[in-house]
């Protein structure tokens, strides 16, 4: 379940510093294995509660050494993260964390809450919520209370002033928020959140008038929900659903604005989605979708400006960057900050954290994501603020053409690059002075406006790795350094699903266009690997074209899986250079069968089956083969 990750809202030292670009004020690494939560307190003290299966940290305090379950550990760190102030081993695998201003250190496992003193080394209070529950969330106001909130299948203590004192009439997942008093003895109130839906709780937060939020799924009907509670618990200011199917994590502006970011799924299906409610829960007073991100934990905060912070990981080269901080790689870590109308203030890839930021604080020395460090070896703590001038990186990434997608290069493959102030704003090519290498090799350029310049592989490369440059009128070049492999396929595609394709009579494919079924389609493809006579640098394929080196399948999986080998598997007709067109583009003819899945057969109430995709055979065996994204053309039915 989702863990909240902002718990405080009112640092003065951020919100007086609330100007952008930040830069990367430092990067430490700290031991251990992963990272759950982090924290900051009034004075800067950075916390993490970590998990720990590597054995590298040592604790300085151990508060129940008689227990047998895998244990987290809380860590707290100067406010540079370069002294560890103490490492104290719970004794139980905690869910979340929080951290009061004065510096006391709130966990929940299963059923209870635990503070302990501000040394780390002795526990203040272990308050049982309720038996057989789960809390999937916590958050701590400036007082000391602590909220939680998840499910039960046993009673709840509701108190009497409680917004919902019976609970619903199921006999299990019942969802519960409830405020513990300082003293951890009881509850300022306990409250059940619904009475007939089975609503499972993933994220609370708290405003500045203390009332809490709470969001998390509903069912039977996959949707999401968000709540707000009044201070004392005893009625519901709103309640709204979320159509949306992916995780979610929340956090609540100073004036009462709740945000809500749910971060997509692995396929692509749902993307990144940040939305702010306003107060009153009526509006939206912005929504966005983050392009191109997906899967990850997905952390958000909102600091006292009113400035949203999300983070999460992509794949797509083509993810938006605004004063972008570090090249991309094949899996990227993103921080992105929207002011309060949903103006993009920065956009970056973050350095040194991969796959995906665990962890996001707000603190007065700035912001501070944590994850696994990019060696794989231990944990990564960067903080950016405005201390430093940052050190933008105008060559953001690089990926297919096709598919979009950040990685290795294959010589010959048409490839977008994407950054900052790459060419003039206005798009084209006469007289640009725009130029890509690689490896010093010139490459032939097809595109180039500010943010995007396209350009093929030269064919002659053959090193393990390249070097590619791009520069703009003179400028230092904007550089990073990719893999080679031998071939990475990607479909030029018309939409999300179709692959841009052309009928056998010449017509574009499409929905009131399909192909004749047994006719010949044809799609369009890229960096399908070395052609033979190796053709030279921005020449056209005029006939007799070369032929692929690599032989091309095509694979309709019969199965969820692409690589469980139940599999259709068939050569295409025809795989190789596009006649008439430039080197680097591929022409694969296929038949247009009914009877393939993932051909689409244009009829009342038909369903796409399973996509297909292009694979290229390795040239070494054992080795995994190249695959495409997946794509479906239109076909008229027998």
């Amino acid at each position: 379940m989702r863990k909240s990750a902002a718990l405080y809202l009112a640092f003065a030292g951020l919100a007086s510093a609330a100007g952008f670009p930040l830069g990367v004020d430092s990067t430490v690494g700290i031991p251990g294995s992963g990272v759950t939560s982090a924290a900051v307190d009034a004075a800067g003290f950075v916390y993490l509660l970590q998990t720990e299966t590597s054995g590298l940290l040592q604790p300085t305090a151990v508060l129940d050494s008689s227990a047998t379950t895998p244990s987290s550990y809380v860590t707290k760190l100067s406010p540079d993260g370069s002294r560890t102030v103490y490492v104290t081993m719970l004794g139980f695998a905690a869910s979340a964390m929080a951290v009061d201003p004065a510096g006391y250190v709130y966990v929940v496992s299963e059923n209870f809450v635990e503070k302990l003193d501000v040394s780390g080394a002795s526990v203040v209070y272990r308050f049982p919520v309720t038996a057989s529950c789960i809390l999937s969330s916590l958050a701590v106001d400036s007082a000391g209370h602590a909220f939680v909130t998840g499910v039960t299948m046993a009673a709840l203590a509701a108190t009497p002033n409680a917004f919902q004192q019976t609970g619903p009439a199921i006999q299990y997942l019942r969802s519960f928020v409830a405020k513990v008093n300082t003293a951890g003895t009881g509850f300022d109130y306990a409250t059940y959140l619904s009475d007939s839906n089975i609503d499972q709780p993933s994220a609370i937060a708290l405003g500045s008038s203390g009332d809490a939020y709470i969001a998390g799924m509903s069912l039977p009907y996959p949707q999401f929900f968000l709540v707000r509670l009044s201070a004392d618990g005893s009625s519901l200011v709103y309640s709204t659903l979320i159509f949306d199917q992916s995780t979610v994590a929340l956090a609540v502006a100073s004036e009462g604005s709740a945000v809500v970011y749910q971060n997509g799924n692995d396929t692509g299906t749902y993307p990144a989605t940040l939305r702010r409610f306003n107060p009153q829960g009526t509006e939206v007073e912005f929504s966005t979708t983050l392009l191109g991100s997906f899967g990850g934990p997905g952390t958000v905060a909102v600091d006292a400006a009113g400035n949203t912070y999300v983070t999460g990981f992509t794949t797509a080269a083509n993810f938006p960057v605004k004063d972008n901080l570090a090249p991309c790689q094949s899996y990227s870590t993103f921080l992105t900050v929207f002011d309060p109308s949903g103006n993009l203030l920065q956009s970056t890839y973050v350095p040194g954290v991969t796959p995906a930021v665990d962890a996001l604080a707000l603190g007065p020395g700035g912001v501070y994501l944590a994850g696994l460090a990019g060696s794989g070896n231990g944990v990564s703590l960067v903080r950016l603020s405005r201390s430093k001038a940052p050190r933008t990186v105008r060559l953001a990434c690089l990926g297919n053409a096709g598919t979009n997608l950040a990685g290795p290069v294959a010589a010959g493959e048409i490839v977008s690059l994407f950054g900052e102030s790459m060419s003039p704003l206005h798009p084209g090519l006469p007289g640009v002075p725009v130029s890509v290498t690689f490896d010093g090799a010139p490459a032939p350029l097809l595109y180039a406006d500010a943010n995007q310049v396209n350009a093929v592989v030269p064919w002659e490369l053959d090193a393990a790795t390249t070097t590619v440059c791009e520069s703009y009128a003179g400028a230092p070049p904007g550089c990073m350094t990719l893999d080679v492999a031998p071939a990475v396929p990607g479909v030029f595609m018309a939409d999300d699903t179709y692959a841009l394709a052309v009928n056998q009579d010449g017509t574009i494919n499409a929905a009131a266009n399909p192909a004749p079924p047994g006719s010949i389609v044809s799609i369009f493809a890229t960096g399908l690997g070395p052609v033979t006579p190796v053709p030279q640098d921005g020449t056209i394929a005029m006939p007799p074209v070369g032929t692929n080196v690599l032989p091309v399948e095509i694979v309709i999986p019969t199965g969820a899986a692409m690589h469980s080998g139940e599999s259709n598997m068939f050569a295409p007709q025809y795989a190789g250079p596009a006649p008439f067109q430039l080197y680097g583009l591929s022409q694969i003819n296929l038949v247009a069968n009914f009877g393939w899945m993932y051909l689409h057969a244009e009829s009342p109430g038909s369903n796409a089956g399973a996509a297909a995709r292009v694979v290229i055979a390795s040239p070494v065996p054992m080795v995994a083969a190249g695959s495409s994204q997946s794509f479906q053309i239109h076909v008229a039915p027998q």
